[in-house]
């Protein structure tokens, strides 16, 4: 799945990552690690 997802980033334009509304740690800290995870690519 993770090897898809790269897959995904690499063909995208843009990549949009958002959390959800009232927005706690964890989602914060998932939306951090995705940003980061599509800037290598």
């Amino acid at each position: 799945m993770a090897g898809e997802l790269v897959n995904l980033i690499k063909k995208s334009g843009n990549v949009i990552i958002m959390g959800h509304k009232y927005a706690d740690h964890d989602s914060v800290g998932a939306c951090i690690g995705m940003a980061r995870l599509a800037m290598q690519y």
